[in-house]
């Protein structure tokens, strides 16, 4: 099985690519990606860059050259609820745009105003996450194009969209993988409170959070097939 995981930053993916033998390099306009071989799968990663245009760009990328068989998007994102705290993990159920009115979603294409992850991704990651001893939550992760630090857009983004966080390519990444008839997944670490202290949270903790990420991955990869 092909497994492509795609990350808006490096450090997103630095654990995933340590001590790999073999790592093939192949660079597709000004994307690298990086391909080798975990037990029986291989696995396809890359750096999208931040925000929906980067991940749905390098997203359809992917597919055209590599030919997932799944996608994973990883990474950090900021809490919209009380009970998800800093260095939670949340796996979507399903991802949305907070920032794209959703009459427009429903009346053109994609047709549909979320994107539903896939049950069996789903389950070997909540699987993954219990082998760690990670604490998890499985929801809805909203997407737009702004870094969130603003207590009351937190606020409305809760209530009106019911999410349990909130980043910057999920739903991008999802939307492109469900338009491809791709199953998808998507992992995020909370970083921050996406609070009026989410600069100063997010500097703390991106690399450790990331690295959450990560290793549920690797653990992911291990069991599925």
């Amino acid at each position: 099985m092909t497994i492509g995981i795609l990350a808006a930053l490096k450090v997103e993916l630095l654990d995933l690519l340590e001590n790999r033998e073999q790592i093939e390099e192949k660079t597709i306009a000004d994307s690298t990606f990086f391909l080798f071989e975990d037990g029986e799968h291989t696995l396809v990663l890359c750096e999208a860059g931040v925000g929906k245009i980067n991940a749905a760009m390098v997203t359809q990328q992917m597919i055209d050259h590599f030919d997932p068989d799944i996608l994973i998007n990883t990474g950090i994102a900021g809490s919209l609820q009380p009970y998800v705290h800093v260095m939670d993990t949340v796996l979507a159920t399903d991802a949305t745009l907070h920032d794209l009115d959703h009459r427009i979603m429903r009346s053109f294409k994609p047709f549909q105003d979320h994107f539903i992850a896939d049950e069996k991704i789903l389950d070997g990651l909540k699987a993954a996450a219990a082998e760690l001893g990670l604490s998890v939550h499985t929801g809805r992760i909203l997407t737009g194009d702004v870094f969130v630090n603003d207590l009351s857009l937190k606020k409305n983004l809760a209530e009106k969209y019911e999410g349990l966080c909130v980043e910057m390519e999920g739903a991008a990444i999802a939307q492109v993988a469900v338009r491809n008839n791709i199953p998808f997944g998507i992992v995020r670490t909370i970083s921050d409170e996406a609070d009026h202290e989410a600069d100063i949270s997010y500097d703390q903790f991106e690399e450790i959070a990331a690295r959450r990420s990560a290793a549920l991955l690797r653990q992911f990869v291990q069991s599925f097939s």
